[in-house]
């Protein structure tokens, strides 16, 4: 690959990182993105190597990766990642390609990065959840499956020790249900807190039922009564999270300490949410299992003692089928049925027995296929001697349907003489375990789309539906970027709605509130699709036209202007508005640029309102 001409400029055009090194590792160019990222000034980078530039754990892996391309010969795209100051790891795609001279020697690396951190953040959160929900389906000891999590969210979070407390019955106390990482005196300490609104984090969290966030422990007003304790401990933030039902009953919450004074990302607070959740779905398998296994006690229980009394006589038998708590249904080795009891009618919706003697099980399954599979499991409890266990719809009377949970169980030589070889289908209605997953799989999917909605909602405005400042000043930092590399030029409008705080005195803040809104519609209205349009605070509202230049900037202020004086508000008929204007200057930065806008917006306001100044 050889060499362009004005490479830095080149260079300069891309987005992504570019820099470029020799055989050994010392920079020779690179553009402003890769400087930006890594913090350093371009004195600092060329001429230096990769122990230079970076840390010593970075520069090692580094070194290591372009001696193997070097040995190769061969371009390499692949995934890598580089370790921050803050101990935090960002993600690339990273794509290096040998150069070679005109000889076709290798002389240098051409490497370009594109960050992937955010993309990796999430299939960090999906793994885990795929992960966990496996795991939650195979295990049923709750205690072990908690101790997963946490260990989980230990791993994805630098110095961290997470705990999971749980309500009592009285929903008043919080109970420590697992918090390995914890000191035990600390955990003995906290068992049986009661909740209350300055409770530390999780008893406030609890309380409120809301996140609390508490960066430094030591100055927060919730934790001055534990200070002795979370100082022995060594705790000096902690962030914690309710744990709710799928019918949004609070349970307990999920908390990550730290040995720091530390302000959680946006990243953790969705890993804090994400293992929060999967918590719930842990208790609530967990209490649908006891209730599973509580019901095969009493059925156990109820078998055992009909063992007993099926040898003894055909009545005994008779009065076991009555008097079980589960559906009972006996059918000869032919599928045809023979007898059930009481229960089973009120299952599957007969009056009496007399109904379905005789009956081929056909006429309780949903389809062929299911019949046949039923066919299969009765086989291989007669001839095997299997005890199966499976979950199937079954067809009621009416032609409504339901799921069960069947357990076969062969009898030949134990039954009475006069009675046909067969098998004793035992029948448990789990209709409302069913409906239950399902709810917390809607659950799941509820959760994921709120993520999705607060992704958006956090570059809103909640009153006018607009861009918030944050994104604003994003969108300004973007184009100032833009302008540096690419030469492009772009202006800033700054408007002021007149005499705001008159309709506020005279009409309420509820009045405001609607001014606000429509003037947010009439800015919207009357601006291109590629314009920024948000609220920057109060009622000044800040508008970021691309590729523009004075006259143009001045006219599209100006249309604003004639367009607001003309348009019939709700609350007062005749409003008006004031606006500051500048464009971007070589070298600007984001305050130098919004103090521009600002004096030009004074002088419009001080000029008589209803004017468009440019600085």
């Amino acid at each position: 690959m050889k060499l362009i001409e004005n490479l830095d400029n080149f260079i300069e055009l891309i987005d992504d990182l570019v820099f470029i090194k020799d055989t050994q590792g010392v920079h020779t160019h690179c553009n402003d993105a890769f400087l930006q990222f890594i913090s350093k000034s371009r004195e600092e980078v060329i001429g230096k190597s990769d122990f230079d530039v970076y840390s010593n754990e970075n520069a090692v892996q580094f070194r290591k990766d372009d001696e193997n391309i070097f040995k190769s010969g061969k371009t390499k795209l692949y995934e890598e990642s580089y370790l921050n100051q803050d101990a935090s790891v960002s993600f690339f795609d990273t794509k290096k390609e040998i150069i070679y001279n005109d000889a076709g020697e290798a002389v240098g690396l051409f490497c370009i990065a594109k960050e992937i951190t955010l993309k990796k953040e999430y299939e960090i959160i999906y793994q885990d959840n795929e992960l966990l929900l496996e795991y939650i389906a195979k295990h049923d000891d709750l205690q072990d499956v908690f101790k997963k999590i946490l260990s989980m969210a230990e791993s994805r979070n630098i110095d961290a020790k997470c705990s999971i407390l749980l309500l009592n019955d009285k929903k008043e106390n919080l109970l420590c249900a697992s918090a390995p990482s914890l000191p035990s005196f600390y955990n003995e300490a906290i068992n049986g807190v009661a909740i209350g609104e300055k409770v530390g984090s999780c008893g406030s969290a609890a309380f409120k039922q809301e996140r609390v966030i508490v960066s430094d422990i030591d100055t927060h007003e919730n934790w001055q009564a534990y200070l002795a304790l979370t100082q022995k401990a060594n705790l000096h933030a902690c962030w914690s999270e309710p744990i709710f039902s799928s019918a949004n009953e609070i349970l307990g919450t999920f908390a990550i300490y730290s040995d720091k004074v530390k302000t959680p990302s946006d990243y953790e607070l969705k890993l804090i949410s994400s293992y929060a959740h999967l918590a719930s779905i842990a208790i609530e398998k967990d209490r649908n299992n006891k209730l599973v296994k509580e019901k095969e006690l009493q059925f156990l229980q109820q078998t055992q003692e009909s063992n007993k009394q099926l040898r003894e006589s055909e009545y005994k038998l008779s009065q076991l089928f009555e008097n079980a708590l589960v559906g009972l249904m006996y059918v000869d080795e032919n599928r045809i049925f023979l007898k059930g009891n009481q229960h089973l009618l009120d299952i599957l919706g007969y009056d009496n027995p007399h109904e379905m003697e005789g009956l081929s099980v056909r006429q309780f399954h949903l389809s062929n296929e299911s019949y046949i599979a039923f066919g299969e499991a009765n086989f291989d409890t007669l001839v095997y001697k299997k005890h199966i266990n499976i979950e199937y719809q079954l067809r009621k009377k009416d032609g409504s349907t339901l799921w069960c949970e069947l357990s076969g169980q062969a009898l030949d030589e134990s039954i009475p003489a006069d009675l046909k070889k067969g098998v004793l289908w035992t029948i448990i209605d789990i209709s409302e375990r069913k409906i239950l997953e399902e709810k917390v799989r809607d659950r799941s999917r509820e959760i994921e789309v709120k993520n999705k909605q607060l992704e958006i909602l956090a570059t809103k405005d909640h009153l006018t539906g607009l861009y918030n400042r944050s994104k604003l000043d994003e969108d300004l930092k973007y184009c100032i970027r833009r302008s540096k590399r690419h030469g492009s030029v772009f202006g800033v409008i700054m408007m002021d709605i007149d005499y705001f705080k008159v309709v506020n005195d005279e009409h309420g803040h509820q009045a405001g509130d609607i001014i606000l809104q429509e003037f947010a519609t009439v800015l919207l209205q009357s601006s291109r699709e590629t314009d920024a349009v948000g609220r920057w605070g109060g009622e000044e509202f800040l508008i970021i036209i691309e590729n523009t230049d004075k006259e143009n900037i001045m006219n599209l202020a100006e249309k604003f202007r004639r367009t607001i004086e003309h348009h019939e508000f709700s609350v007062v008929k005749n409003k008006t508005a004031s606006f500051g204007s500048a464009v971007y200057g070589s070298g600007d930065e984001i305050n130098t640029l919004i103090s521009r806008v600002d004096q030009a917006l004074y002088r419009a306001k001080n000029s008589g309102r209803n004017r468009v100044e440019f600085f």
